[in-house]
């Protein structure tokens, strides 16, 4: 969820819209008290009219947006697009990342195909961290990253809702929580 504000906030600055362009989990640090820190900016541009799109940029191809790597236009919705395949990597404890024989394995499509084959996405979720009581938040967090790599940018939320919706969420488990 600090990971999200922390887009969110670049995302919509008063002092101006900063994409970030390489959002993985090498560039996502903790602190001491496990609070997440957005770091390496080096590859971050601010929209500005005078943005030169044939600027090169150096991405890591998993979790790039497919439609950033087709048209070479970096924009925030490249971010919510990276920011969900980290969140799919966390609950599934899976990589989306090359297997032996140099192919991508993309684990937004293996998590939608197991979405679509179920109506759940359990199949997927990492076994030591699905409690029966936590499925719910999972399956609502996985929900949440089908909607944030959809293909089509337009369809997908701003960093904004995803950060609101982690918030809602949270209240909802803490809730769910106490009442056990």
């Amino acid at each position: 969820m600090g990971t999200a504000k922390a887009l969110a906030y670049m995302h919509s600055s008063d002092s101006g819209c900063i994409r970030h362009g390489s959002i993985n989990p090498s560039n996502i640090l903790v602190d001491h008290n496990f609070m997440p820190k957005v770091s390496r900016f080096s590859l971050s541009r601010a929209l500005t009219i005078e943005y030169d799109y044939d600027d090169s940029v150096v991405v890591h191809m998993h979790y790039s947006d497919p439609t950033f790597i087709q048209c070479g236009l970096l924009t925030v919705k490249n971010d919510v697009y990276s920011f969900r395949i980290i969140l799919l990597e966390l609950i599934t404890r899976k990589l989306s990342t090359y297997d032996e024989d140099c192919q991508l394995t993309d684990l937004v499509i293996l998590y939608n195909k197991a979405y679509d084959s179920d109506n759940s996405g359990a199949a997927m979720f990492d076994k030591y961290i699905t409690a029966a009581e936590d499925v719910i938040l999972l399956e609502d967090i996985g929900k949440l990253a089908i909607e944030c790599t959809k293909l089509g940018p337009d369809l997908r939320p701003t960093m904004k809702e995803v950060a609101e919706r982690h918030e809602i969420l949270k209240i909802s488990w803490g809730k769910a929580i106490q009442g056990r």
